[in-house]
């Protein structure tokens, strides 16, 4: 009876081997989930990740505004007690410009290619019920990148001094009528990104294709570029506010200076996490197997995450009689803070192509 029962039994071990073979890939044979499976893919993705950023600075010589003065204190400036307004001291460190900080989640496209290489067909695992034919793969990948400079924290308009010209008189008008000055801090991510992955590929057929869903674990890579910038420009007139100027003389101060305040980071920031993707064979053209495939993942940010840096200039003797602009001896600084969010997002879409083989 046993004897008898062997051809059965046989039989439904090749029936369901052919039905392995037909439910799971449209184009796979038996010899083809035992190879190993080379790629190629052209992929486009989008990178998301929160930031914000923050800029503060001040001046060694400085002192509170006056009541007539711009809202502001003042630096490096000579006290006069003729002007209106309470005497003023200059012998502090205190403020040069407002504070201003911001935050954004930013979004960056790009393109670039990917390779994976996936593994023959993974052994039939004993705890499961039943053999779906899953396959080990590995990925690495390069993208070019082409997001935006961006100004976090903004504050003013940080760029080249430009002075009133309709008015060539230095004494004509206040500091608050010089344009190009603020602050800011900017942010680039680097042309290049970098990126790899391990994980499973497990074949589904719907509708007679091959569907693989594709979950793995990965490593991200960029370069983050951050600078910093306060452009500002000091008269020697406290009450610069004023339209007509000092009272007493009809004139503001003609002493003028300007600062440039400037640094730049570059900073490696690597991730780790989890994605998953969705690959759908769309057809094959010789040994060359075509699917079209879209992924998200999130990343871990490891390392540092926030980045502090400071600038300074310091003008040692303003006299005129040294050769300087006749304000105060005094040093001038700035202080940027840049921070990113610990969490990457990645979202990718691709054609990628397989070797199968004939």
């Amino acid at each position: 009876m046993l004897f008898a029962m062997s051809p059965l039994i046989s039989s439904s071990v090749l029936a369901d081997n052919h039905t392995y073979a037909d439910t799971n890939s449209k184009h796979e044979s038996r010899q083809d989930v035992n190879r190993w499976v080379p790629a190629f893919a052209f992929v486009g993705a989008f990178h998301g990740q929160g930031q914000k950023s923050s800029v503060s600075s001040s001046c060694d010589i400085g002192g509170p505004p006056t009541e007539n003065d711009l809202p502001l204190p003042v630096c490096s400036q000579v006290g006069e007690i003729g002007r209106p307004g309470p005497p003023i001291e200059f012998d502090t460190p205190t403020a040069m410009r407002r504070s201003n900080a911001g935050k954004e989640f930013g979004l960056w496209p790009g393109v670039g290619v990917d390779v994976q290489l996936m593994t023959p067909r993974i052994p039939k695992i004993d705890i499961l019920p039943f053999d779906i034919g899953i396959r080990g793969f590995v990925s690495g990948e390069v993208m070019a990148v082409f997001g935006p400079s961006r100004a976090t924290a903004n504050e003013g308009d940080a760029g080249e001094l430009l002075f009133p010209e309709d008015q060539p008189e230095l004494d004509s008008y206040p500091s608050s009528a010089i344009s190009g000055t603020g602050s800011e801090v900017r942010s680039e991510q680097d042309t290049f990104e970098f990126a790899a992955a391990i994980g499973i590929s497990i074949p589904i057929n719907i509708l007679n294709r091959t569907v693989r869903i594709k979950p793995s674990f990965g490593w991200l890579n960029y370069k983050l570029k951050i600078s910093g910038r306060l452009v500002h420009a000091i008269k020697d007139d406290v009450n610069g506010s004023l339209p007509g100027g000092n009272p007493l003389t009809g004139s503001f101060g003609a002493n003028t200076r300007a600062i440039d305040l400037q640094k730049n980071l570059t900073k490696n920031i690597n991730a780790i996490g989890t994605g998953v993707e969705v690959e759908l064979e769309s057809g094959k053209f010789g040994p060359i197997g075509a699917a079209v495939f879209a992924s998200i993942h999130g990343y871990k940010v490891v390392g540092d995450r926030k980045f502090k840096f400071k600038g300074s200039q310091t003008f040692e003797d303003g006299t005129i009689a040294a050769g300087g602009d006749g304000l105060l001896e005094d040093t001038y600084r700035a202080a940027w803070e840049h921070e990113i969010d610990p969490w990457i997002y990645r979202m990718k879409v691709g054609l990628r192509f397989h070797y199968v083989g004939e």
